[in-house]
């Protein structure tokens, strides 16, 4: 007989696991998918796909790790870290490299309050440096800043993003709008013909990969900056997670061609009810037509004017002035510490 008020089928117990490698951490890819599926919101950024672009094939001085917390077979919460050994070694979470949004993904508030503890226990154990996010707040977050030493910094990298059916419209400034109406009578004066493509399919978009790498290391070079593509690991990382992308069907590649040339590209990604766009570049020699941003307000437009898409994301806290548009912010915050 079963005791009264106990029933005959009590639910597993939870159970919290540290593990640590390449290929531990691999091991857990089927579950780790299942896991983002089923908790709502889950941005790309912190799904295996992107995830493994980090972990499968880490930088020489990366070690990727994970905490879980399982219900029997089931993994109801999980966080995938990095960590760069050293006399104090420094810990961030797994594909939140520039600034990209990672998670820490629970069930319920169950699983996240045990992410949590499982999470700080783990931090504690040796003297690190760590910075985890940006997230966004969650069970999971608040039970693991309950566990952690006082000394904290928590700092707050809103993203800006344009919502669909915003009551103040998409945030675009007179200066940008200004801007697009000179680029695109420039277009005429001169003559151009233009034409806008935007593609899905996987192995046109690897074929580019080549040109928008070129284009990409350019631009930052042309702005007086080091590119992070000018760095093997950074530049084989941007390849990994293009190619997970692509043969995920998520990710889109829009072109605006001039006369035929190429003048600028945005990868965009179709993620659930938002667009997100990952990267966009210009080639210097078409700047007078500012085709860069003619191609985004266009790639704005298309995934805004339906019903597919309720929100045009950036991705990262860029300089709000260096935008398109924006109209809406997604509170992420960072915490950083030192054990």
């Amino acid at each position: 007989m079963t005791a009264p008020g106990r029933s005959l089928h009590a639910a597993p117990v939870l159970q919290r696991h540290v593990k640590y490698g390449v290929t531990t951490v691999v091991a857990e890819a089927s579950r780790l998918a299942i896991l983002a599926e089923s908790v709502p919101g889950t941005p790309v950024t912190a799904r295996w796909p992107w995830l493994a672009a980090s972990v499968v094939k880490p930088a020489a001085d990366e070690q990727p790790w994970m905490v879980g917390v399982t219900a029997g077979d089931r993994l109801v919460a999980a966080a995938v870290l990095l960590d760069v050994p050293g006399t104090l070694c420094r810990t961030t979470l797994a594909g939140t490299a520039e600034g990209h949004r990672g998670a820490l993904l629970a069930v319920d508030e169950t699983a996240a309050t045990e992410l949590g503890i499982a999470l700080a226990d783990a931090l504690l154990g040796a003297p690190r440096d760590f910075t985890l996010g940006p997230v966004g707040q969650s069970p999971a977050l608040a039970s693991l800043l309950r566990e952690l030493p006082i000394g904290l910094t928590i700092e707050h990298q809103p993203v800006p993003v344009v919502s669909a059916g915003h009551p103040n419209g998409i945030g675009m400034s007179h200066g940008v709008e200004r801007t697009l109406r000179k680029a695109r009578n420039r277009m005429k004066a001169d003559g151009l013909e233009w034409a806008i493509d935007v593609t899905g399919e996987g192995p046109e978009i690897t074929t580019a990969l080549p040109l928008l790498e070129s284009i990409c290391r350019d631009r930052d070079h042309a702005g007086g900056r080091l590119s992070p593509l000018d760095q093997p690991d950074r530049r084989r990382l941007w390849h990994r997670r293009v190619l997970a992308l692509a043969a995920s069907g998520r990710l889109r590649l829009a072109t605006l061609r001039l006369d035929g040339q190429l003048a600028a590209y945005v990868l965009g990604i179709e993620d659930g009810r938002s667009y997100r766009v990952l990267e966009g570049r210009y080639v210097d020699r078409w700047a007078r037509y500012s085709p860069g941003r003619v191609l985004e307000a266009a790639m704005l437009e298309r995934a805004l004017e339906g019903a597919s898409f309720d929100v045009f994301d950036w991705m990262t806290a860029v300089a709000p002035e260096t935008l398109l548009a924006a109209n809406d912010l997604d509170p992420l915050v960072v915490v950083r510490g030192r054990i």
